[in-house]
């Protein structure tokens, strides 16, 4: 009985000392720090004295923290990781999110709180045909990830952020049957059946108008392998450029050749596929002690930002992917093999992942167009001398074009909320 109550009595702590703590800090502090350290001290004294924490758990925890440091550089951010994989980085994106929504609501009912309109003016009118009808939900923020990096190469709307990897192969002979497939030709092979175009308008969240004024869409993801540029071996990377790029729609005032209406996007990258998040070092750790997953579910990172508009981050996700699959059967609080190993997916971010066909545009299986298959021209399948060897070169180009081709199709709709 006395051993029982001696393990239930809690030790009695200084009352007084994490009070002396926060009263160390002086007047010329830093007025956010001043207003933030007292509650970070008050629940990390309560944390160490709820759990009763050890020297050597202490001491665990600041080498963790001092490891993490170790690893990040300009490739890769493992303290950024940790915050993941704890759900801090997901939650404060959260917070940063409903504050923004707080602020724009607080905005609209100032602009349409009742005025004292002008002679002939109908401000209810107005007000219902530019904010009631046609306002659009913001698009919802996801993190910024730890592999993100700015300068992604500007490419043409349409263009491909895969374009180096298929420009250099297009160039490399063939290996010899005996000698096994390069780095670079194996990642190619497992990107072709992966091609996908997004597409979609950037959009004011208040008026659900394109934006006309120029908006900039960064963009990245992870190859098949579960790797992002800066990760990739040095024969595939080119110049950190493959697997990013940053694309501009046009606006109003610059569009002399609008290919692309103003606000519209496209450009074509990968149907993103799972992954595991680098393991190798405290975050990966952590995870096998915790007996969670290392998976995230297949998405493309986003930047989206315009004049006079917030800069959006986010991600778009595969509705398909089993990791999301998985968490929806499962439900909220979903263990195991279910869900996002950083908790980042919502549901207005999962789109399909639409296929296209085996050719990517709808042609006969041949890709000459006539549907005959022998490419001739007359169904007889012979060549037809000098007329059919042609035929077969031409149609050989086109196969390779095509080989490039999207096999999938998405289509969704930024929309920024104006500062």
């Amino acid at each position: 009985m006395e051993d029982q109550q001696q393990q239930q009595q809690k030790p009695s702590y200084d009352p007084h000392f994490t009070d002396r703590v926060i009263a160390a800090t002086g007047p010329g502090a830093h007025p956010r720090l001043a207003r933030i350290m007292p509650s970070l001290v008050r629940h990390l004294h309560a944390f160490a004295r709820e759990v009763e924490l050890t020297v050597d758990e202490w001491m665990a925890g600041v080498e963790m923290i001092n490891e993490a440091g170790r690893m990040s550089d300009d490739a890769r951010n493992e303290t950024g990781l940790l915050c993941d994989v704890l759900g801090l980085e997901s939650l404060v994106d959260e917070i940063t999110s409903k504050q923004q929504q707080l602020q724009q609501q607080q905005q609209q009912r100032l602009q349409t709180s009742p005025s004292s309109p002008s002679p002939g003016f109908s401000s209810t009118a107005t007000s219902t045909s530019t904010t009631t009808i046609a306002r659009r939900s913001p698009t919802p923020s996801a993190i910024l990830g730890p592999f993100y990096q700015a300068n992604a190469p500007l490419r043409a709307l349409g263009s491909s952020i895969l374009q180096e990897l298929m420009e250099s192969l297009s160039e490399v002979p063939p290996q010899p049957p005996q000698q096994p497939p390069s780095y670079v030709q194996q990642l190619r092979q497992s990107c072709l059946p992966l091609l996908a175009l997004i597409q979609g308008c950037v959009r004011s969240a208040a008026t659900g108008h394109p934006v006309t004024a120029g908006a900039t869409l960064e963009v990245w993801q992870s190859a098949p392998n579960g790797l992002y540029a800066q990760q990739l071996d040095p024969e595939a990377q080119v110049e950190g450029s493959l697997l990013r790029g940053r694309f501009v729609t046009t606006s109003t005032s610059s569009a002399a050749e609008m290919t692309y209406p103003p606000g519209h996007y496209a450009f074509v990258c990968l149907k993103p596929t799972p992954y595991p998040i680098p393991d190798d070092g405290p975050a990966g750790r952590l995870l096998r002690l915790l007996d969670r997953h290392p998976f995230r579910p297949g998405h493309v990172h986003f930047v989206v930002s315009a004049p006079g508009y917030r800069t959006l981050t986010t991600q778009l996700f595969d509705r398909d992917d089993p990791y999301i699959r998985a968490e929806s059967e499962a439900g909220d609080g979903a263990a195991g093999d279910a869900g996002d190993a950083v908790f980042a997916v919502k549901e207005e971010l999962l789109v399909e992942f639409r296929p296209l066909g085996e050719d990517g545009d709808g042609e006969d299986e041949d890709g000459d167009g006539d549907g005959d298959g022998d490419g001739d021209g007359d169904g007889d399948g012979d060549g037809d001398g000098d007329v059919g060897k042609h035929k077969k070169t031409m149609m050989k180009g086109k196969k390779q074009k095509q080989m490039y081709r999207p096999r999938y199709e998405v289509e969704f709709d930024f929309s920024l909320v104006e500062l």
